[in-house]
């Protein structure tokens, strides 16, 4: 995975894409998305792995314990339509 940016993803409607490039550290206030960054990778790492790209798992025991909950408390609150976009 070389980018990453979503949409509707717990509380950010937008995450501008993201590259990575080498060593990456993510630094920032509390409450400036650190955590939600890092679900976010753990999230998709976990679904690109998964037997089922079909269908995305938020019960996996892997990312439960990341505590992403279910679809609607991941998803943003005030998100436009029923989805969560990941790139």
């Amino acid at each position: 995975m070389k980018k990453l940016g979503f949409e509707n993803y717990r509380r950010f409607k937008t995450f501008p894409l993201f590259r990575f490039d080498g060593i990456t550290i993510l630094v920032g206030k509390n409450n400036s998305g650190k955590s939600t960054f890092s679900k976010a990778l753990a999230f998709i790492t976990n679904y690109l792995k998964g037997n089922d790209l079909e269908n995305v798992s938020f019960n996996n025991n892997e990312i439960k314990e990341l505590n992403t909950g279910n679809f609607n408390r991941t998803r943003t609150k005030d998100a436009e339509g029923d989805y969560i976009y990941f790139e």
